[in-house]
């Protein structure tokens, strides 16, 4: 019974840390790239570092959900009936009485 306890917690511990690391990747990361170009503006690139690091931050919410959907097993089983679901192509056929 603690063995399983444990590979549970885990797996939790896991699950914790990568949805704690998107944000932080994701989102700080840029961030500071961004402040430390506009900060310094001599730097070579530094417009286009500020401009990828902004598109970046701006759609880390995106790989942030993703993230979650794919790392948390009853989202994910979720989505995966949702895309069975509607992959199954049902035809329905009418008799029209003349």
């Amino acid at each position: 019974m603690q063995e399983k306890l444990l590979n549970k917690h885990r797996q939790i511990l896991w699950t914790l840390i990568i949805c704690t690391s998107i944000p932080v990747f994701f989102g700080g990361v840029p961030l500071l790239a961004a402040i430390i170009s506009m900060f310094e503006p001599q730097l070579p690139y530094a417009t286009e570092i500020t401009t990828i690091s902004i598109v970046v931050m701006a759609n880390h919410g995106t790989l942030y959900a993703l993230a979650l959907i794919t790392a948390i097993p009853p989202y994910r089983q979720a989505v995966l009936k949702f895309v069975v679901k509607r992959a199954t192509v049902v035809t329905v056929a009418t008799v029209r009485q003349a």
